[in-house]
């Protein structure tokens, strides 16, 4: 199921695309956003690292389009003490001696329209967790997969049931391992509720096929997806 919303999404977003212009710099503000990268919301780095910049035109979280450096114009960084931007605008440098928690922004125009992301310094936690996890529908024989879950370099976590609109996720908080244990903290509902049945600790391994299992469904139960036991795929 999963598949054939994310194609149907997929399509309609083609339509909606078909009103823009790139060789002229012309893109529907009225049904999309330029964003300046495949994010909605702030980025992470870590001090030295960095984040290519790759302008795209979206109607929704899941399609982009490209859109030419050459049509925005006015770039800025808010601190050049913080990250260099490149001559060429595609990648930004965060330094080597940047603070974690600081937020650097990058920013450029569009016409009358300033679009700008934020990129936030960070620590990354070092573990096999981190990464988008999901279990496809095939694996869940009598219940549906989970969409997506998250585990940010930045030790935050987030649970998706199901195909998320306007980037909404179910739930999320903080994460961090003990051993072969996950351990959660700060959970709050992004959407909806938190299931009842969800939990704060469970024990995980990965298996050479590189799947993700735990030894409970510590995400909980979906009202409408029932729960599946399979393991995860990043």
């Amino acid at each position: 199921m999963s598949a054939i919303l994310m194609a149907m999404a997929l399509w309609g977003g083609q339509g909606i695309a078909d009103g823009n212009r790139p060789d002229a710099c012309v893109f529907d503000r009225r049904r999309g956003a330029i964003v300046l990268n495949h994010v909605l919301g702030d980025r992470s780095a870590a001090p030295g690292e960095t984040v290519e910049i790759d302008p795209q035109w979206t109607p929704f979280p899941h399609s982009y389009y490209g859109v030419p450096h050459r049509c925005l114009t006015g770039w800025r960084v808010s601190d050049r003490t913080l990250a260099t931007l490149s001559t060429d605008r595609r990648r930004l440098t965060i330094a080597r001696n940047a603070p974690e928690g600081a937020t650097v922004t990058l920013s450029a125009r569009y016409r009358d329209e300033t679009v700008s992301q934020n990129v936030r310094v960070i620590v990354p936690v070092a573990s096999p967790l981190v990464g988008s996890w999901r279990q496809p529908d095939a694996d869940c024989p009598g219940a549906a997969g989970l969409f997506q879950l998250a585990f940010n370099r930045d030790g935050t976590f987030s649970v998706t049931f199901g195909l998320p609109m306007h980037s909404n996720v179910d739930y999320r908080g903080r994460w961090r391992v003990d051993g072969d244990r996950l351990v959660l903290s700060d959970v709050a509902a992004s959407s909806g509720a938190v299931p009842g049945d969800s939990s704060r600790d469970a024990r995980f391994t990965i298996g050479g096929d590189g799947r993700l299992s735990f030894d409970v469904p510590w995400h909980g139960t979906s009202a409408t997806r029932g729960t599946c036991r399979a393991p995860f795929r990043r």
